[in-house]
């Protein structure tokens, strides 16, 4: 009876030990994934784009489109995280592939929507909600960088939590991916910005073009010529 009291106040000691390391991890988490979310990449240049040329309600649906890709990704990530390293790398090869195609069509259409003969008006060109969408989807799930991003983050999240709480962080992911760009898709529809941009629309527009190129480019040289 005289151990029984130590014991037990070890036992809650270790216990609290391990909720707080639980929790410092899961912080840590957040705050990267709030840094990645900031650092522009393909999901901030879609959504730019569609929110620029298109107007604020076009770049809120490539938001959500965004945010639903990442649920793709994290479904896939934890069936494969357990998977054969093989047929991980065949399923990586096949997406980056993928992605490099797209990346191609979103610059081409750039440039067919910037100097197509008889330009219309704005409202004439307005992007349906689902097609602002799609192209949110699409990007996102087409990413090769975010499902090894997430691989990375949660390989080693698994071992320390239960599925519960991964499925939650899921969640809080989502939703910081969908306010964070419905932020920026309304950041670029603001009146100030809008009287500046119609001044160099054509400008920054080539420049949009020329970014997805380049960064199909940079997959296919990754991809063709990384080893085997």
């Amino acid at each position: 009876m005289f151990f029984t009291l130590p014991i037990l106040q070890g036992n809650c000691n270790q216990k609290n030990h391990q909720v707080d390391i639980a929790a410092m991890t899961t912080y840590a988490l957040i705050g990267f994934w709030t840094v990645a979310l900031m650092t522009p990449g393909l999901d901030f240049a879609i959504v730019t784009q569609n929110a620029i040329a298109k107007g604020s309600r076009a770049g809120i649906w490539t938001a959500f489109g965004v945010a639903i890709g990442l649920c793709v990704h994290f479904f896939y990530v934890t069936l494969l995280l357990q998977s054969v390293s093989a047929a991980m790398q065949s399923w990586m090869w096949c997406l980056q592939f993928l992605g490099a195609l797209f990346l191609l069509y979103i610059a081409a259409m750039i440039f067919y929507d910037l100097w197509r003969p008889m330009r219309s008006s704005r409202q004439a060109t307005k992007l349906p909600m689902q097609s602002a969408w799609l192209q949110g989807f699409l990007t996102n799930v087409l990413n090769p960088k975010v499902g090894l991003l997430s691989i990375s983050l949660f390989s080693s999240y698994l071992r320390g939590h239960d599925f519960i709480m991964l499925y939650g962080l899921y969640g809080v992911f989502v939703g910081m991916t969908f306010l964070w760009f419905t932020l920026v898709a309304v950041f670029w529809n603001q009146a100030w910005f809008k009287k500046s941009f119609q001044r160099y629309e054509k400008s920054i527009a080539c420049l949009m073009g020329g970014y997805f190129v380049f960064l199909s480019y940079q997959v296919l040289a990754e991809l063709f010529t990384s080893p085997s």
